[in-house]
């Protein structure tokens, strides 16, 4: 008989998720919604009862969980968050979190204004320190900005932070880490400044990129990482030649783009942009890939030196199968020694091919998605790993192996607060892990580890204290820095990236007690990006890790190793792996909390990227998706090396970063002449075009008049019955010929126009440099945005001259914005649409006399053209824009460009 797996849902008259039941039969979630359809409540069997309560504008403003943790925020009067205050659980105070200072808001504005700070995050007090914003580019592109730590001394059990009553003098380190960018004219990171390290140095990554805008080259200082990147014609890479001698190549299905095949190998380069092996040509990875149907991989040959078995040391096979529900139902491989006495130990295993044994791992899963059993075989050693879970959920109650039983207890929101007697977690407002300590009853910690996250929830710092004295801390500064302080000594991580995974970790200072590893290490990994094989600079230093599918070590590694599995990092003191929002139980085969997202990866949200770890991969702890989709995000967005805080006021800086490709294309003055060439040039066409009409209208006329004669003459007395008709057709054959004549001339005269504004432009060279960003913004912002094309327009030109002109404020830059974003709107999109051709006549007219005083550089006539404007001369669009414009000069962009956007969305209603 079929076992069927039925997930049911309903659903309100609206449209909203009300109820989610599993395969169980049971309700997995329920969800209550307010008026608006935001939901209020959220109830599961496992993460318990959440409330959200929203404001008018849709803002969140308070939390609330079933374990009494409560979270309030505030907002200014641009909507921009200000304040958080939070508990972590029921019987704690609300204390001030997290606390946010816009530039707008600095005692000295001048100063905001230079740094363009005007409008934007400038510092952020955060759970763990503050984070300062120091200077942005004109485009809203960051380019300095700084972090500093709470100190170690405050990290305790009594520890409580609160803004409101404690000074930055008492919390904070006096290390600054300062992070400083620079952009190219498309927005690509061209040159990221590392903080000082313990050397006293301050080390540059620059990134390289090819004719098609991808990620070509990556250096730090001047010691190439990346030599080059090849992509096919999908985008695909099929070579990464890194700085050491190694490159890995990758080939592809032809029908299906997956991958079939990756190989990694010495080579020279004795032709210039030539990457061949070495003459040994001996691999130090190569991995084949066979999938079935769907896509689930069936098998992976490794045929490198050394991946085999004692009896065929340099091949190895490793199958897996699937059920139905493409869940991992077994899988082969390789280990060595024996499995570690406590699934957590987070240490090496044997890398001797001598005593290598295969395995063979088989699992059970019931029909929610939860593991119930792992089988492990292998000769000598086998066990199984039995999960029980809790009554009426998807809690993990027991692990039993053998006649070892490990206990696991979970607060209200579903989040493990104990493993066994002596492992304990404890978890903040936000659910994020916040301590770990290893506490036998009765007896005080051997290991007691502190975690502190900025208000994304990415990981800034941890703190951990050994029995004996021993502390090591260890502070994150986005993704590339890290700084490792132990018992007094010091030394520091780099990390150098691509636009897709760690390439090499290099570091700098003296290792610490038992790190024997090299100072500079590249990652080479396998398709999940698990860092299977590390090599030196000389590429002679050789040390390889391999995981089963769920992530335990099953042979290599080397002591103080952390990014391993999907290439992530694994805890030493903990044994679990961090992944942003949670953390990542290997031995469990599952997460050690709810999934913050809810039901987007599935009904079950403490299951691991549902049961395929060998095709999906969850580097956020919030969705699972293959190693393919990340590639893809990569290559669809530019590169980005690097994690960077940005504010949520956003939306309308980013409009004017587009405006800034224009440089791109030659320099402002360059691209206004090839824009108004291009539509003197359309235009002209499209006058040849009206002409050719006018044209042919004329000669149905001629034709029908001759036909209409010969028909008379021939009929001599009696007049054909349709005379009155033909004659009719012919007089609106040459009516239309004379309205053709008429748009075709006019066609021609502002084509001619547009012609001489050109060459004006060429001749006196600087007349309008702001033109050039509006209308490249207005072409380029159009094609990737669906908001009203007017509003678009006239929206982008504006924050492309403000930007343009920051810290001159002028009531003028209304107008002269609003008249190019209303030049786009007229000539590149359907005016009739808009309801706005009855304004057409005025505003080419107002358009034509504002660009010829730009030209000519007559501030006069700008200024009376401002005047005539605001009396209503030159149409209602140009009114509302200079009577903004007014606004902007007394109240700064922000309240200017609010004004404005009301204005404009009003005349349009």
């Amino acid at each position: 008989m079929t076992d069927w797996y039925v997930t049911r849902s309903t659903y309100d008259i609206r449209g909203n998720l009300l109820t989610v039941t599993d395969p169980l039969g049971r309700i997995a979630f329920r969800h209550v919604y307010d008026l608006a359809n935001n939901p209020l409540r959220i109830e599961n069997i496992d993460a318990g009862v959440r409330r959200v309560v929203l404001d008018a504008a849709g803002n969140e403003i308070e939390r609330r969980d079933s374990k009494g943790a409560l979270i309030l925020q505030a907002y200014d009067v641009l909507l921009r968050p200000t304040r958080l205050w939070a508990r972590n659980m029921a019987a704690e105070p609300m204390t001030l979190r997290e606390r946010l200072i816009y530039g707008d808001a600095e005692a000295d504005r001048e100063a905001a204004r230079r740094q363009n700070r005007l409008g934007q995050l400038y510092q952020h007090y955060d759970e763990a320190g503050r984070l300062t914003f120091n200077a942005y580019d004109f485009k809203g592109n960051l380019l300095d900005k700084s972090r500093q730590v709470i100190h170690d001394g405050r990290l305790g059990l009594d520890f409580r932070l609160d803004w409101q009553q404690q000074t930055s003098a008492e919390l904070l380190d006096p290390t600054l880490y300062q992070i400083e960018m620079q952009y190219d004219a498309l927005n690509r990171l061209m040159l990221l400044r590392y903080p000082q390290d313990v050397e006293g140095q301050r080390r540059e990554l620059h990134p390289r990129y090819n004719r098609a805008g991808a990620l070509e080259q990556v250096a730090l200082n001047t010691d190439p990482y990346v030599v080059h990147i090849a992509y096919n014609a999908k985008g695909q890479r099929t070579l990464i030649a890194y700085g050491n001698g190694v490159m890995t190549r990758y080939a592809y299905d032809p029908q299906t783009f997956r991958l079939a095949r990756l190989r990694s190998e010495r080579y020279i380069t004795d032709v210039p942009f030539t990457y061949r092996p070495t003459a040994s040509n001996q691999p130090l990875q190569e991995l084949a890939y066979q999938y079935d149907l769907a896509g689930n991989i069936t098998r992976i040959s490794d045929s490198a030196p050394g991946s085999g078995l004692p009896a065929r040391p340099d091949e190895l096979d490793r199958a897996f199968s699937y059920d139905p529900l493409y869940r991992l139902l077994s899988a082969t491989g390789r280990e060595c020694d024996r499995p570690p006495e406590t699934p957590w130990d987070s240490g090496p295993r044997c890398a001797d091919l001598t005593r290598t044994r295969p395995y063979t791992e088989s699992y059970r899963y019931d029909p929610a998605g939860n593991m119930l059993e792992l089988r492990h075989q292998a000769n000598g050693v086998s066990f199984t790993r039995r999960f029980e879970l809790a009554p009426g959920g998807n809690r993990l109650a027991t692990v039993t192996v053998g006649s070892m039983a490990y206990p696991y207890t979970y607060d209200a929101n579903g989040n493990v607060t104990g493993e066994t007697s002596s492992r304990h977690f404890k978890w903040d407002h936000s659910d994020r892990l916040c301590r770990f300590r290893v506490q036998p009853e009765g007896t005080t910690p051997s290991v007691d580890a502190y975690y502190l996250y900025d208000s994304a929830g990415q990981r800034v710092k941890k703190l951990v204290r050994s029995q004996g004295g021993q502390t090591e801390s260890t502070v994150y500064i986005d993704d590339l820095f890290e700084h490792h302080r132990q018992n007094g000594q010091q030394n520091n991580s780099l990390h150098v990236m691509d636009n897709q995974k760690r390439i090499a970790l290099v570091r700098v200072g003296v290792p610490f007690p038992g790190d024997r590893s090299p100072a500079e290490q590249y990652r080479l990994g396998d398709h999940l990006g698990s860092r299977n094989l590390v090599v030196d600079r000389t590429s002679s230093w050789i040390n390889r890790e391999e995981f089963t599918p769920y992530g335990e070590t099953s042979l290599g590694g080397y002591a103080r190793k952390r990014y391993r599995f999907t290439g992530n990092e694994k805890d030493g003191e903990s044994g679990l792996y961090y992944h942003r929002a949670r953390y990542f139980v290997p031995w469990s085969c599952r997460w050690v909390s709810p999934d913050p997202a809810g039901i987007v990866d599935g009904i079950n949200i403490y299951a691991y990227v549902r049961g395929n770890p060998l095709r999906l991969v969850d580097n956020y702890g919030t969705e699972s998706v293959a190693p393919t989709a990340l590639e893809e995000q990569a290559r669809m967005s530019h590169p980005d090396l690097h994690t960077q805080d940005q504010s949520d006021v956003q939306s309308v800086v980013n409009m004017a970063r587009v405006a800034s490709g224009a440089t791109a294309l030659g320099g402002p003055t360059e691209v206004t002449r090839k824009n108004l060439e291009t539509f003197s040039e359309s235009t002209s066409k499209e006058a040849q075009k009206t002409q050719k009409a006018s044209d042919k209208a004329a000669r149905g006329a001629e034709r029908g008049e001759r036909k209409l004669t010969n028909r008379l003459q021939r009929s001599k007395t009696t007049p054909p019955r349709d005379l009155e008709k033909k004659l009719r057709k012919i007089d609106k054959l040459k009516i239309s010929s004379g309205k053709l004549a008429e748009e075709a001339k006019s066609l021609s005269k502002v084509a001619n126009r547009t012609a001489r504004i050109s060459h004006s432009l060429t001749k006196f060279g600087n007349g309008l440099n702001v033109v050039a960003a509006g209308a490249t913004a207005i072409d380029q912002y159009s094609k990737s945005t669906t908001i009203t094309p007017f509003f678009r327009g006239l929206d982008t030109a504006i924050t492309a001259r403000l930007s343009f002109v920051a810290g001159k404020s002028h009531p003028i830059a209304a107008g002269v914005d609003a008249a190019v974003g209303l030049v786009g709107d007229v000539f590149d999109i359907d005016i009739a649409k808009h309801n706005i051709a009855d304004h057409l006549q005025t505003s080419i007219r107002g358009t034509l006399t504002l660009t010829e005083a730009g030209i000519t550089g007559d501030t006069r006539g700008i200024e009376i053209f401002h005047q005539r404007s605001i009396r209503g001369d030159y149409g209602a669009i140009f009114q509302t824009a200079s009577e903004a414009g007014e606004f902007w000069a007394k109240e700064g962009f922000i309240g200017g460009l609010k004004t404005f956007g009301q204005a404009v969305n009003l005349f349009f209603e």
